[in-house]
């Protein structure tokens, strides 16, 4: 952004002031841009219980300093941060879960402040009985 602003004197002179966001190597207001983490990947319910629905995930950015957990109850839309866990981490347990309710969840992974895209949406219905039983065929 430029200003330019005659003075009226004497002398005829003209001041300009230059403005700017960023510095010259194309970052934005601060500093050079960043690439965002890689999503974690393979997320899988392993367990669906009255008590809780557990998650676990594959970590696919080295430099991960958390992950953070988003829910949606009904419909896959909608999501809201439901969670954060420490980068050592992937594994969620969620605890606030009502009985029959049907739970969305996707994972982020991020580098401190620099969120990846979500994880493809998985789902799980908090149930009493959570024992997978084996089909029987005739």
């Amino acid at each position: 952004m430029r200003f330019e602003r005659p003075l009226i004197g004497a002398a005829a002179l003209l001041l300009v002031f230059s403005l700017s966001c960023g510095d010259d190597n194309g970052g934005g207001p601060t500093g050079p841009e960043v690439t965002p983490p890689r999503a974690p990947s393979d997320v899988q319910i392993t367990q669906t219980a009255s008590s809780g629905i557990t998650l676990v995930w594959h970590n696919n950015a080295s430099d991960a300093t958390s992950f953070k957990i988003e829910r949606a109850v009904g419909e896959p839309s909608g999501f809201a941060q439901a969670d954060t866990v420490p980068s050592n981490l992937t594994t969620y347990t969620d605890t606030r879960v009502t009985e029959g309710l049907k739970y969305y969840y996707q994972v982020r992974c991020a580098v401190r402040s620099n969120l990846s895209d979500p994880s493809e949406a998985v789902w799980g219905v908090a149930v009493t009985n959570a024992t997978p039983t084996t089909p029987r065929f005739p």
